[in-house]
């Protein structure tokens, strides 16, 4: 049997090579997928007027502002998650009801903020890094008119808290998962304000401590019970501290009072008006950057 033998060249050689290195840096084919980049981290505001900074313009009506607590927060959670990016979904005048059952506001594809809040946490699951909730406060404290806080109306508000807040942590936890760190926030006591009112004002005040207890006390076991840290707006605020006695512009004020006076709208504006000012939004900025 006869063996034939191939020569190969210099010349044949180098050009083999050169066109196997040259379908090595070929560019891939067309319709090949491209790498995914890297989804960035979320910040997920929820919530009624606060989170969306509502404040009174000059001619006394509530408007969205960017100077509420979830942006100052959210400023101070960028110096530590660089890449961040901030998702609200807040709605003013929103009470517990409606935030499980819709109405206040439109969400597209949802019909409540609590549908949307769930749909965007399944569909981010892995990237978002802090959730925020402050709810129930419309419930009680849109009982208070400027006649004073109506007893009746802010008993039934906390028995609509106590009803609706096991629903709305319960479902934003399984939503969420483990990995969001979540906060949710108690209230300063609008209320106090009324003590400015004389002798039935100052009852008034006190007695509407017993409501605003009770409030955060329900917000506290229910935010607990599924591992969701809680600012304490209350002790921020000074809500349960009647001593010392503050001078101010209409007297000396329990130090309780004095803060309600100088940090909210409750005495700025008629009617009154529980919104915090720029220098309240900062002071609940700091119960919530405490639980970071």
């Amino acid at each position: 049997m006869r063996l034939r033998v191939r020569w190969i060249t210099l010349s044949s050689l180098l050009a083999t090579t050169v066109a196997a290195t040259m379908v090595v840096v070929l560019p891939s084919p067309a319709g090949a997928a491209a790498p995914k980049a890297a989804e960035p981290e979320y910040y997920l505001a929820l919530g009624d007027s606060l989170s969306v900074g509502v404040m009174p313009d000059s001619s006394g009506v509530n408007q969205p502002t960017n100077q509420g607590y979830v942006d100052e927060l959210y400023t101070r959670a960028k110096l530590r998650y660089p890449g961040l990016e901030l998702v609200k979904l807040g709605c003013s005048d929103e009470t517990t009801t409606s935030m499980i059952s819709g109405g206040a506001c439109k969400y597209e594809g949802a019909g409540s903020q609590l549908q949307a809040a769930e749909a965007f946490l399944r569909l981010h699951r892995d990237s978002v890094r802090l959730v925020t909730i402050d709810i129930g406060a419309r419930d009680v404290y849109g009982c208070i008119t400027p006649g004073g806080a109506d007893t009746a109306c802010l008993l039934k508000g906390l028995g609509t808290v106590a009803k609706n807040m096991p629903v709305i942590t319960s479902r934003i936890r399984f939503a969420a998962g483990l990995k969001p760190r979540i906060i949710g926030m108690n209230y300063y006591n609008p209320a106090l304000a009324g003590w400015i009112g004389g002798k039935d004002g100052q009852d008034k005040a006190k007695q509407s401590q017993l409501i605003a207890g009770l409030l955060n006390a329900k917000l506290a076991i229910n935010y607990g019970f599924w591992g969701i840290r809680v600012a304490d707006v209350a002790t921020a605020f000074r809500t349960g501290e009647w001593t010392p006695m503050v001078p101010s512009f209409i007297g000396d004020l329990p130090l309780n009072v004095f803060m309600i006076i100088a940090h909210s709208w409750m005495f700025s504006h008629a009617p009154a008006n529980y919104h915090p000012k720029d220098t309240g939004y900062r002071i609940i900025a700091d119960a919530y950057t405490a639980q970071l």
